[in-house]
């Protein structure tokens, strides 16, 4: 299958996570509809939730701090979930061998 086809079939069926830019939830890597954009949902995500985050950190820095260090080990957890999922190896491409 040529690679329009690919994209056009992914965006046919989840063009409303792309509108909603929500598809880094949705959908796994390999079926984005527009892949090559993954940074701009994951911007915009961190862009609506951080003024929260920081709005909390002034008011009560205790509770912040503890969001933040929550939040902080949830992305580690889930980074290493995919490492483990995918089987990528970090010392393979830190030294590229």
């Amino acid at each position: 299958m040529s690679d329009i086809k690919l994209y056009k079939n992914l965006c046919k069926n989840n063009w409303w996570e792309t509108i909603l830019l929500i598809d880094n939830y949705c959908s796994s890597f390999f079926s984005f509809c527009i892949n090559w954009i993954w940074y701009l949902y994951v911007d915009m995500q961190l862009f609506i939730i951080t003024p929260f985050i920081i709005w909390i950190y002034l008011y009560k820095k205790v509770l912040g701090i503890i969001i933040i260090f929550i939040l902080g080990i949830i992305s580690l957890y889930y980074q290493i979930s995919i490492i483990n999922k995918y089987n990528f190896s970090v010392r393979t491409n830190l030294l590229g061998t």
